[in-house]
């Protein structure tokens, strides 16, 4: 065999073995890292209202899944007539299926 064409052949094998590509390494299939992510709760009113959260317009209203970082907020409600004007709501392990409901009610 032609000297050459030997070390064409080799050098490929040894780059193969060196760089782990001749094995594969079996890893168990894991699920996705997404608890802790997200958090839920839903606010409860007679009426439709937007959902204030720290003070600021969500986006969310009232009856709707809210899905926001685990913490600590201040919920409240656009406009006026209800009671509480504000609660506090911590959230950790809360669930889309079983969300924290907090229930305003009208003075």
């Amino acid at each position: 065999m032609n000297p050459m064409r030997a070390l064409l052949l080799l050098v490929p094998a040894v780059l193969l073995l060196t760089l782990g590509c001749g094995k594969e390494e079996v890893k168990e299939k894991e699920d996705p890292p997404t608890r802790g992510l997200s958090e839920y709760f839903v606010v409860e009113y007679p009426e439709d209202r937007e959902i204030l959260i720290n003070g600021r317009p969500s986006g969310y209203r009232t009856g709707e899944l809210v899905e926001v970082r685990k913490g600590t907020y201040e919920i409240s409600l656009e406009g006026e007539g209800f009671t509480p004007a504000t609660q506090t709501l911590q959230l950790s392990d809360s669930h889309h299926l079983e969300p924290k409901v907090l229930a305003f009610g009208t003075e």
